[in-house]
């Protein structure tokens, strides 16, 4: 696999013969990072199950919002650009953080967006976060939802949640294959202003709609090699669904983390806010919040007199 990352002046998604490659762009398999060359050219191997996908650098955002991940073919010879344009971002920016969708029917999202998507159309926010479980087990919403997100009119980037999974899939890799058909990889980092943001899925699938918190191995090597291309004195935000108290191999992420003081972390999972504290090797702690659920007591209650459910 090999492409080019280029700046897409126009924003159509389409490399014009006066766009530049973008170098020092980091390009990842899952697995595998490297970095641009000084045209922006990238060469990577390619992993079962797993999108290519661009690490999004400060300054910069996606021409259009798949345009930083691609789904590999069984072709032999692959060819994928990433285009990126021009976006200058601020050190200091609000985040909006939304736990638990969990829209599983048109009227679930009707609600959604008049709860959210109209609260939040004017807000000066930089990029917001949805924390897993996007839909309630029905993926067939999947369109609608990313539709109503979209009408946000920022930057939204997905976390995958355990009532994300395809549980119609034989093997466990493929759990997040539908997800990620409509919200790009399941795991991936981006970068924001002086921050750094790494998404990880801490969902793993069991078989018979059973899962547990767990980061494999695949992404702890991810979150190894990514490191390596990173300040470690600058703020890195991981955000998962299940938190960390959950997560079965929490010890294996904290041990990949030491030396990097400045860690948040940010879940949801439980449809109740609260804080948790990691400890660190020197001694101090790391944050985590847990984020609320965004559907409430999943979208149920007595209506009010704007149709929106009292719970």
């Amino acid at each position: 696999m090999s492409g080019t990352v280029f700046a897409d002046e126009n924003g159509n998604g389409q490399r014009e013969s006066s766009e530049a490659g973008v170098a020092g762009v980091l390009v990842s398999n899952g697995v595998e990072i490297v970095p641009t060359d000084r045209k922006g050219r990238y060469r990577l191997s390619t992993r079962p199950g797993r999108l290519i996908f661009v690490v999004k650098p400060r300054d910069y955002a996606p021409a259009q919002s798949t345009s930083w991940y691609y789904q590999p073919t069984a072709a032999s010879h692959q060819t994928a650009d990433f285009a990126l344009r021009p976006a200058p971002e601020k050190n200091a920016y609000d985040v909006v953080l939304l736990g638990d969708i969990q829209a599983g029917s048109q009227d679930d999202l009707y609600h959604f967006n008049h709860l959210v998507t109209e609260e939040l159309y004017d807000d000066p926010y930089a990029l917001a976060l949805t924390l897993g479980d996007i839909t309630f087990d029905e993926l067939g919403v999947y369109p609608k939802t990313k539709a109503s997100l979209a009408a946000l009119g920022k930057p939204v980037y997905a976390v995958f949640g355990n009532h994300d999974q395809n549980y119609e899939v034989q093997d466990a890799l493929y759990a997040d294959s539908t997800y990620q058909r409509y919200f790009g990889p399941s795991y991936y980092a981006l970068q924001h202003g002086q921050a750094h943001f790494v998404v990880l899925n801490d969902v793993a699938y069991l078989g018979q709609k059973k899962y547990e918190g767990r980061i494999s191995s695949e992404q702890l090597n991810f979150m190894t090699n990514y490191l390596r291309h990173s300040d470690p004195e600058q703020l890195h935000v991981l955000a998962m669904h299940i938190p960390l108290a959950e997560v079965v191999n929490k010890a294996d992420l904290l041990r990949v983390l030491a030396g990097h003081p400045n860690v948040a972390f940010i879940s949801a999972h439980e449809h109740r806010n609260r804080r948790e504290y990691h400890l660190q090797p020197t001694g101090l702690a790391w944050q985590e919040i847990v984020v609320g659920a965004t559907c409430g007591s999943w979208w149920q209650g007595e209506h009010d007199i704007f149709g929106i459910p009292s719970a």
